[in-house]
């Protein structure tokens, strides 16, 4: 009966789906999939196939992830970029399909320093009108955006001269972080109960181009492909890992950082396509620092 309910919901959300890509309006996708699979990224339409495709998916291999030690009755939301995704892959009990009290809203591939424009702050406000519709009592909300600015977005500002210095990139931000953090006091929640994960480099080595064509031409090829060396991105993350912690003491949302455990962790499959986390020890490390 179970998977009975699971077939009719995959094709139920698959229609609406590519409805909503012909008609390039995803609203009533985001309020379904979140209601019914609890996430509206489309890559947990793909988890259900693979879990329809074999009832056998053993957890923890990119799938989802079996945290039986740390179950919780807490209803916790991660809001944010494709991150959310992978962080919320998360079941209690080895039987369920993935936890009911787990939802993740992904905002689409939208940066900090793009908030400045309207169409990008109005889906942030669907997003989080969405969850306040909810209605959910206890709730944790988790936030994970800035990545791309860091991995794709200073590299292009500054190759295209938009600004005359890191540190001006790094106002962008500051500014555009705030704007962020005013919408996020718009969701019915105790800010105490709210956190946003630290920003960490990726793997890639990164494309480094000597013009604007080069890197026109990349980002045709690969979407949101990693741009700069990895000590550039390592400096541009610690320092923009300082801009959201400076601004953090103005409001009691918790910073969980996380270049330190992914240092330290030796998991061959902590990320997939060298960007979101693969890692059940930084999965349990994330959701310790949550409940």
């Amino acid at each position: 009966m179970k998977k009975i309910h699971l077939i009719i919901k995959f094709f139920f959300l698959k229609i609406i789906y590519l409805a909503s890509i012909k008609l390039n309006k995803f609203y009533i996708y985001d309020y379904f999939s979140n209601k019914l699979i609890q996430s509206n990224h489309p890559k947990r339409l793909d988890l259900i196939k693979k879990i329809l495709e074999n009832d056998n998916l053993e957890p923890n291999k990119d799938k989802f992830f079996l945290l039986d030690e740390l179950i919780t009755n807490k209803k916790i939301i991660f809001l944010g970029d494709s991150h959310v995704e992978f962080l919320s892959r998360v079941k209690f009990k080895r039987h369920s399909i993935y936890s009911n009290h787990i939802r993740s809203v992904w905002l689409g591939p939208r940066t900090i320093i793009g908030l400045n424009n309207i169409e990008n702050l109005s889906y942030l406000r669907k997003k989080i009108d969405l969850i306040n519709k909810n209605n959910l009592q206890d709730l944790r909300l988790v936030l994970s955006i800035g990545s791309i600015d860091v991995r794709c977005l200073y590299y292009e500002i500054l190759l295209r001269k938009l600004v005359s210095s890191e540190a001006q990139v790094y106002k962008m931000f500051k500014e555009n972080f705030r704007l962020f953090l005013n919408e996020i006091k718009k969701v019915n929640i105790d800010l105490k109960n709210c956190y946003i994960l630290g920003l960490f480099n990726s793997l890639d080595k990164g494309y480094e181009v000597k013009n604007i064509d080069e890197l026109t031409s990349i980002k045709k090829k690969f979407d949101f492909p990693t741009f700069g060396n990895i000590d550039d991105r390592a400096n541009w993350t610690n320092a923009t890992n300082e801009i959201i912690k400076e601004t953090l003491k103005d409001v009691p949302i918790g910073f969980i950082p996380l270049d330190e455990i992914i240092k330290n962790t030796s998991d061959s499959e902590t990320f997939d396509n060298n960007v979101h986390i693969l890692s059940k020890k930084i999965l349990e490390y994330i959701y310790k620092e949550i409940i």
